[in-house]
């Protein structure tokens, strides 16, 4: 069984991601909570921001930071419409 926590802020991000987890094979548990993702010593499996309100190509030099920032702390990331932001920067 795949267990996935979503950890958040805003319930309303809450609920929406919600509505996309839906499979026999995981239990999904939000935790709203503020925390610091910065803190020293917290490693996780999948980093995912989300937090561009426009998809521009503006935004990727905050997306390769945060990617940077995280490398060593996690299995996997992605950000939020990253690759339309990448399809931006080259139009």
């Amino acid at each position: 069984m795949l267990t996935v926590t979503v950890i958040e802020i805003s319930q309303e991000v809450i609920d929406v991601v919600a509505q996309h987890i839906a499979d026999d094979r995981a239990t999904f548990t939000p935790m709203r909570i503020k925390m610091d993702a910065t803190k020293k010593g917290m490693c996780w499996n999948v980093v995912w921001p989300d937090i561009w309100n426009d998809i521009c190509a503006d935004n990727l030099s905050e997306m390769e930071k945060l990617h940077r920032r995280y490398a060593r702390r996690c299995d996997w990331q992605g950000s939020w419409c990253r690759v339309e932001c990448q399809r931006a920067r080259k139009i």
